[in-house]
């Protein structure tokens, strides 16, 4: 028979490990997206000294909204799954 601390304990291992894995998934989503961003602005700056860069940076600038509307999208999910996500309203009542 399983006491009260013994399923208390399982319990909080359980949810550690959820979230663990939680945290570590939004690390590499953000990781993965982040670095996609960088190298994508970085060859926008590269190319805007260059004759002909428009459709170079049509096509960077779409990298980056896509991969910051992903990013996004994909690390809000992470952390409506564990009860963490973070709201915009929140944010907007405790700063006034």
């Amino acid at each position: 028979m399983i006491d009260f601390n013994e399923r208390t304990n399982s319990t909080v291992v359980a949810s550690l490990a959820t979230l663990q894995a939680a945290v570590k998934t939004m690390d590499g989503l953000s990781q993965e997206a982040f670095t996609t961003i960088a190298a994508a602005a970085r060859g926008a700056l590269q190319r805007m000294d260059g004759l002909g860069s428009g459709p170079y940076l049509a096509t960077a600038l779409g990298a980056i909204l896509w991969a910051a509307e992903d990013a996004e999208n994909r690390i809000n999910s992470e952390a409506e799954n564990v009860g963490c996500n973070h709201s915009r309203h929140e944010r907007r009542g405790s700063a006034g």
